[in-house]
């Protein structure tokens, strides 16, 4: 049987059939992905009488390129290749209370700003769209003209913005109750060359939990936990 996947004309005349599901898979072309991590972070702390005061900054760079043969075959018929840079500061301050307490809290705040430049280009031949050779049969003949196609080329923003806070209460020596809230606000954008255009976007949530533990041994412990949670995006 035959199972449309495109176009009529595009190609094989978008159907997957016997002879296109038993042509042997070949990369006449190398497939290759290169990805360089960049990674650094600083850690400080000032012990006060009352807690402790901590930074962490941290810094990232990820650098990724690739090339695919998108066609399979013995013959040179579609490619691709993408290049990718992605670029992130982060920087967390917050204040924590000994631990050696009965009421223990932890508060901060959280800043984070990344941006990620995408760009990708592949090139077919012309005789996917029907200007010479013959792509419509196994095996394909191509028509040796490679069309350049520039698909995407668009740069990422993402700052994000976050405040919590944490406290523990021991209400009896077994019991231990915890309060905690987050807030998160990260506001995204894309500009995209190609089409001239700029989007942009801002999504926030408020993030509270709530739990509560009882503590039978040092070791054995039940607890009922509310929390709610949020992925941006």
């Amino acid at each position: 049987s035959d199972l449309l996947i495109g176009p009529p004309g595009a190609g094989t005349n978008g159907l997957i059939n016997s002879d296109t599901a038993d042509a042997p898979i070949s990369h006449n072309s190398p497939d290759v992905s290169h990805r360089k991590i960049y990674e650094g972070s600083l850690t400080t702390s000032y012990e006060t009488g009352v807690g402790t005061l901590t930074s962490i900054t941290a810094y990232d760079r990820i650098d990724f390129s690739m090339a695919q043969d998108l066609d399979f075959t013995q013959v040179n018929i579609a490619t691709a290749d993408q290049e990718r840079d992605t670029r992130g500061t982060s920087e967390e301050v917050r204040f924590t209370s000994p631990d050696n307490q009965r009421f223990r809290y932890i508060a901060g705040v959280y800043t984070q700003y990344t941006k990620r430049f995408v760009n990708t280009d592949a090139g077919i031949d012309a005789c996917l769209l029907g200007l010479g050779g013959n792509c419509s049969v196994i095996p394909q003949i191509p028509s040796g003209l490679i069309i350049p196609l520039h698909l995407a080329q668009n740069v990422n923003y993402d700052h994000q913005y976050a405040g919590f806070a944490q406290s523990n209460f021991d209400v009896t020596n077994q019991v231990e109750l915890t309060t905690a809230l987050r807030y998160d606000q990260d506001n995204r954008s894309q500009s995209d060359e190609l089409l001239a255009r700029t989007d942009a976007a801002k999504f926030d949530a408020w993030q509270p939990k709530v739990p509560i533990a009882y503590k039978y041994t040092p070791e054995d412990m039940e607890y009922v936990t509310h929390a709610e949670g949020y992925k941006s995006g």
